[in-house]
C-alpha cells in the first residue's frame, strides 16, 4: 500500500504546471511558459524510468516490507516513449498586458504530441545514465470556446527537436541537453505556416524528491538554460508596402534560471494534489534587461494508471522587468487536461 501511494505521489508530481498565452512577442511568451512546464514534467518522467529506491520513511521500513521503490523499474527495457497531452484552460490576460483595461480574456486549447527514443539506462559514476532523443509538436489555439475569429489570429504551432541525458543517483537527479525550437504562425490561412521565431537552447538542471510521509513528498529543483534566438523583423502596416522596424534578430537571447518547489500529497489511491511555487530569473544579453517571474498554483490529478491521468489546475503569474518598455503583467489561468503516456 505504501509503495502504491508513493508511486502515485511521484505520478502526481508530473502533472502539469499550467501554461501561460500570444503578436509575435506574445507567442514567444506563451512558448516560454509551455517550455517551463515541460521541463518540470520531464524531470519526473525520467525519474520514474530510472527506478531509484527511496530512503526509508520510518526506521526499519526496509526490513519490514522490503526496499520501497518509489520509482518502479520497468520489468523489461523500453526504447520508445510516446506522450499525448490535451489541455483546455481560461486565461484572463492572453496578450500579457500590464493594464487591466488592456487585458484580453480567452480560452486556450493546447495539444502536444511527443515521441522520444529512450535507450535503457547504463550504470556509470555510481548512478544510472539515461539518454534521450526526440521530437515534440504543439498546437496552440485561442478562442475556440467563444468562437472568436480575432483571437484565432494568434494561433501558432511549436516544433522542437531535443536531446538530453539524465544521471540519477539515489534521490538526486542531474540532466543536461539541448532543444531546437521553431514557432510557426497560420497566416494567411490555418493551413499556412510561416516561421516567426527559432532558438537553440542548451539546458541543465538538478532536482531532488524528498519523501515527507507515506502520502506526501516535496520536490526541489533548479533548471538553467541559455537561448540563442532569431526572430523576424517587426513590421508596421502604416506604409505601402509595410515598413520594417529594425530590431536585432537575436534580441531574445537570454539566460534563464528557475527554482521550483512543489508539494505532492495523495488524497486517495488515485487522487493527488500538488501546490507549487516557481521563481524564474531571466537576463537578456542583447537588450540588457532582467525579468523576474513568480508563479504559484495548484493541480488536482486523477491518476487512472501509469499511462493515463486527468487534471484540473489553476495558476497565478506575476512578472516584473527592469525595462520600462516591457509590461509588468499579472495573469490568472485555470483549466483541465488529459495525458496519455506509453513506453515500449
Amino acid at each position: 500500500m505504501k509503495n502504491t501511494m508513493l508511486r502515485l505521489l511521484i505520478a502526481g508530481l508530473i502533472i502539469s504546471l499550467p501554461f501561460a498565452p500570444a503578436g509575435a512577442q506574445s507567442v514567444v511568451n506563451e512558448a516560454d511558459a509551455a517550455r517551463q512546464q515541460r521541463d518540470a514534467e520531464q524531470i519526473f518522467r525520467n525519474l520514474r524510468k530510472a527506478g531509484a529506491t527511496a530512503p526509508d520513511l520510518y526506521p526499519d521500513e526496509a526490513s519490514d516490507t522490503g526496499p520501497q521503490s518509489v520509482l518502479r523499474a520497468q520489468p523489461r527495457p523500453t526504447w520508445f516513449d510516446v506522450s499525448i497531452d490535451g489541455q483546455l484552460f481560461y486565461t484572463d490576460n492572453m496578450l500579457f498586458r500590464q493594464q487591466a483595461t488592456e487585458r484580453t480574456e480567452a480560452s486556450v486549447f493546447v495539444n502536444t504530441v511527443q515521441v522520444a527514443l529512450t535507450p535503457p539506462p547504463c550504470e556509470t559514476g555510481g548512478g544510472r545514465l539515461a539518454p534521450r532523443l526526440g521530437y515534440r509538436h504543439q498546437w496552440f489555439n485561442y478562442g475556440l470556446v467563444e468562437g472568436s475569429a480575432v483571437k484565432n489570429f494568434y494561433n501558432f504551432d511549436s516544433e522542437t527537436v531535443f536531446a538530453d541525458a539524465t544521471w540519477q543517483a539515489g534521490p538526486w537527479q542531474v540532466q543536461a541537453g539541448f532543444d531546437w525550437t521553431r514557432l510557426l504562425d497560420h497566416q494567411p490561412t490555418y493551413t499556412s505556416y510561416h516561421e516567426l521565431y527559432n532558438e537553440l537552447s542548451p539546458r541543465w538542471g538538478v532536482q531532488r524528491v524528498i519523501p515527507v510521509c507515506p502520502r506526501s513528498a516535496l520536490l526541489l529543483a533548479y533548471l538553467g538554460s541559455y537561448h540563442f534566438s532569431r526572430v523576424d523583423p517587426v513590421t508596421v502596416n502604416e506604409g505601402t508596402p509595410p515598413v520594417p522596424v529594425f530590431h536585432p534578430a537575436d534580441r531574445n537571447d537570454r539566460w534563464e534560471h528557475t527554482l521550483l518547489a512543489a508539494y505532492s500529497v495523495a488524497l486517495t489511491r488515485h487522487l493527488v494534489a500538488q501546490p507549487f511555487y516557481r521563481y524564474q530569473l531571466t537576463g537578456y544579453t542583447v537588450e540588457r534587461r532582467t525579468d523576474q517571474l513568480h508563479s504559484v498554483g495548484c493541480s488536482l490529478a486523477w491518476c487512472f494508471n501509469e499511462r493515463v491521468n486527468a487534471r484540473i489546475f489553476t495558476s497565478y503569474d506575476l512578472r516584473q522587468s527592469t525595462n520600462p518598455l516591457v509590461a509588468d503583467y499579472r495573469k490568472l489561468d485555470a483549466g483541465v487536461g488529459l495525458n496519455l503516456n506509453f513506453r515500449f
